[in-house]
């Protein structure tokens, strides 16, 4: 049994298979998208340990016992200057990749 922390919950699953597919699947958390399943998009990009990963590439045995922050676990702070500064400065997309960017920017602006 593989057990970690998505957005403050602990989870856990029998079965080891993607962190993307978790999310989507089992915890309904849409938010993360499968772009490519391959690692080249970025558009699964999610926070492991506060750092910006792409949950396609890690399996569940990979993330026993760390935290994961997806784009539905930031603050609504947080979700409203990303929003504003995207809009402000033209960055704006359909809305499918939008998620993975923000979760990267918020990785690399509280990287210590």
């Amino acid at each position: 049994m593989y057990s970690f922390i998505v957005n403050g919950e602990t989870v856990s699953c029998e079965k080891d298979k993607s962190l993307m597919h978790f999310l989507r699947d089992e915890m309904r958390l849409t938010g993360t998208k499968n772009g490519c399943d391959s690692g080249s998009c970025g558009a699964c990009t999610v926070l492991i340990n506060g750092k910006a990963c792409k949950s396609c590439l890690f399996n569940l045995s990979k993330v026993e016992n760390k935290e994961i922050t997806t784009i539905e676990g930031i603050s609504s702070r947080q979700k409203d200057v990303f929003s504003y500064a995207f809009a402000k400065t033209g960055a704006v997309q359909c809305g499918y990749c939008i998620p993975g960017m923000v979760i990267s920017a918020v990785g690399l602006l509280t990287k210590t």
